[in-house]
């Protein structure tokens, strides 16, 4: 499955007896026009090494609604990296009701 893993660490306040930090995941759908494939990096790199690039295009501000939990122990059928980057975010996994739609649909 085509899948983006979003990691964030909340740092916690010690002298207030919380954690040092809360790790939360949030997954969702990737799109293949979301990705620029590495061989094209590589030939860009190859032609002008020293060249800055910018994006070419300006997307807007995305906001998603995650509002549906995903089960850790059975995240490995939507990707072999979630257990991997979410493993400290155990209880805190989330994902869009229509991705889970998608890849229900996809099998």
């Amino acid at each position: 499955q085509d899948v983006k893993i979003f990691r964030a660490l909340i740092l916690g306040e010690l002298e207030r007896g919380q954690n040092q930090y809360q790790a939360l995941c949030f997954v969702s759908r990737l799109n293949r026009n979301e990705i620029i494939p590495s061989e094209s990096m590589a030939r860009l790199r190859q032609k002008n090494p020293q060249a800055i690039r910018l994006a070419e295009e300006r997307k807007g501000l995305e906001q998603l609604t995650m509002s549906v939990a995903v089960n850790l122990s059975r995240a490995w059928q939507l990707s072999s990296h979630i257990h991997n980057m979410c493993s400290e975010a155990r209880e805190a996994i989330y994902t869009r009701e229509a991705d889970v739609k998608h890849w229900l649909d996809k099998g």
